[in-house]
């Protein structure tokens, strides 16, 4: 499966976000909780490197997707 630009500056704020939430639950009161987030937290990381590689590895100045460190920032 080959995942375009569009897909992946769709995806990669998705995953950004979804990051914040789960690093929220990890550092909660919630004992079990936390540690579920923070395991899922290893799988959402590798995933967004993952994406950034292939962002970075699609993505050519001039194209009309920002690069990679603008998309996040925008977040």
């Amino acid at each position: 499966m080959s995942l375009s630009l569009t897909d992946l500056s769709l995806l990669i704020p998705l995953v950004k976000q979804e990051l914040g939430v789960l690093q929220g639950l990890a550092n909660g009161q919630d004992v079990q909780l936390a540690e579920d987030a923070t395991e899922l937290l290893m799988l959402y990381r590798q995933t967004a490197a993952k994406l950034k590689e292939e962002y970075e590895t699609q993505w050519w100045d001039g194209s009309d997707f920002p690069a990679y460190d603008t998309l996040i920032r925008e977040l």
